[in-house]
């Protein structure tokens, strides 16, 4: 998580290798990720990107995507799709981001915080702040 422009919606591309580095390395599970198959990337990993884009298809056919062969079954409890999997995803909402396992937050293109949600509100720094202002603004009335 982290501000507008600092830099997320970049380091989930090269994760995902959209883009590779130029230079230094990304790496994914302690692997650098040049060295995973695109295939082996995305059965180890699902990326949930800010901005969704969906196909002119059915919900459920968006939700297949990444496993075509899916059943509706498994389509329906969606935990099935990334059972075993990495989940790397941008959220805007606390709730998304509450539960992870890890949070990191970024600042300026770089990780500057990471932790879990109890852990990183019990230190000063962006994510507390970010939590704070959350709660402040949940109380404004227009």
């Amino acid at each position: 998580m982290g501000a507008n422009g600092c830099g997320k919606t970049t380091l989930c591309n090269l994760m995902a290798r959209f883009w590779d580095v130029q230079s230094g390395s990304v790496s994914l599970g302690g692997r650098d990720v040049r060295e995973y198959s695109y295939d082996s990337l995305i059965r180890n990993f699902s990326f949930v990107f800010q901005r969704v884009y969906l196909f002119s298809d059915t919900i459920a056919n968006n939700i297949r995507f990444g496993k075509p062969d899916a059943s509706m079954e498994e389509v329906q409890a969606v935990a099935e799709l990334t059972h075993n999997k990495t989940v790397i995803m941008i959220a805007h909402r606390l709730k998304t981001v509450r539960y992870a396992d890890q949070i990191f937050v970024v600042d300026h293109g770089e990780i500057v915080q990471q932790g879990t949600h109890d852990e990183l509100v019990a230190v000063d720094g962006l994510y507390r702040r970010f939590v704070v202002e959350r709660k402040r603004a949940a109380g404004w009335k227009v």
